[in-house]
């Protein structure tokens, strides 16, 4: 009889590209060793109760519940090492990567949100938008890899997931499959947590493949009415942790549609929101656009019950004319701050 492992034949002469296949695998193949003892065999908190250390993390809602914002404001006091929302935070730095809005939005909802902590430099936190990432294509996960090892980054945001892709992957089971397996390797490799962003569909439900909840750590539903500065995010009981629920509660300093300062307060996720819809239709024209960015005009028109449509629709011809607002694209047409 043959010893475990032994060969019959000597195996052919691999190619360039499994010689290096083969000594990464040569440079993490150790010799087996036993450790001490753990108290607690799970990875650390990286937000207590909410995110930990080395996991991949789902946070979901529908367009409009201020998701940007309020990851902003979690990636400013996870880089700070600040208490988010009363949840204790591990600090590390964090990636937040943008596949949405773009540079300017990002730089301008961030200075809001610095200057509501009252910041006055930023550090252990970077930005870069519109990467243009082709996963699961080969080599994408080693440059996500070495950005991560640059940076040390401890946690990576990626808003929206479908930005992973250049043709969007939330449709297609396989692509789905092997994307969160490139991400998984790399949470393997580095203890890094991701949290992805990911979009309701127009009905409320799940968007693309069902089963992506089922491949992460833990899911994060977010809640808010547009005209509410309330959101409620309830998270999933996933991996032995139970159901839980919370609220923060936007607060813009001055409050009219052009604050200098922005910062979300924890909230009881029972207290009835407070009505702070303004008075006319312009205010809240301009109101739903700085705090929502580019809207078309039917989201304009259900985002409030105090104000007919026509009411709306008088007000963006108004401030169009006093070029506050701007037109941009097409099928739909929608409208921004002409300061943006």
């Amino acid at each position: 009889a043959q010893p475990v492992g032994a060969q019959h034949a000597a195996p052919s002469p691999p190619t360039p590209e499994h010689s290096a296949r083969l000594a990464r695998l040569r440079a993490r193949l150790d010799p087996a060793a036993l450790g001490p003892p753990r108290p607690d065999p799970a990875a650390p908190w990286l937000i207590a109760g909410l995110l930990r250390a080395g996991g991949i993390h789902l946070l979901v809602g529908d367009s409009g519940v201020k998701k940007t914002y309020l990851m902003l404001h979690l990636a400013l006091h996870v880089a700070l090492g600040r208490p988010w929302l009363n949840h204790p935070v591990r600090p590390t730095p964090v990636i937040y990567l943008d596949e949405d809005m773009g540079p300017a939005h990002i730089a301008h909802r961030l200075t809001l949100l610095a200057r509501g902590l009252q910041l006055d430099a930023i550090s252990n936190l970077y930005t870069a938008s519109f990467n243009h990432w082709r996963f699961p294509a080969p080599g994408e996960r080693d440059l996500l890899h070495c950005l991560i090892l640059e940076r040390r980054a401890g946690l990576v945001i990626i808003d929206p997931l479908n930005g992973l892709a250049p043709h969007g992957l939330e449709h297609d089971l396989h692509r789905i499959l092997h994307t969160i397996d490139a991400l998984r390797h790399i949470t393997y490799e580095t203890g890094v947590a991701f949290l992805l962003i990911h979009n309701l569909n127009k009905h409320g439900a799940f968007r693309g493949v069902s089963h992506l909840k089922t491949l992460a750590d833990s899911l994060i539903h977010i809640h808010s009415a547009p005209t509410s500065p309330i959101a409620r995010l309830e998270t999933a009981a996933m991996r032995g942790q139970p159901a839980r629920t919370f609220a923060a509660q936007l607060v813009a300093q001055p409050p009219t549609a052009f604050p200098e300062t922005i910062q979300f307060l924890p909230v009881s996720p029972h207290s009835p929101p407070p009505d702070e819809l303004p008075p006319s239709a312009t205010d809240f024209v301009l109101a739903h656009l700085a705090l929502h960015g580019p809207t078309d005009r039917a989201t304009l028109h259900a985002a409030t019950h105090r104000h007919t449509p026509a009411a709306i629709d008088k007000s963006l011809t108004r401030l169009r004319h006093r070029r506050l607002i701007q037109r941009i694209g097409r099928n739909p047409t929608r409208y921004r701050l002409a300061h943006e």
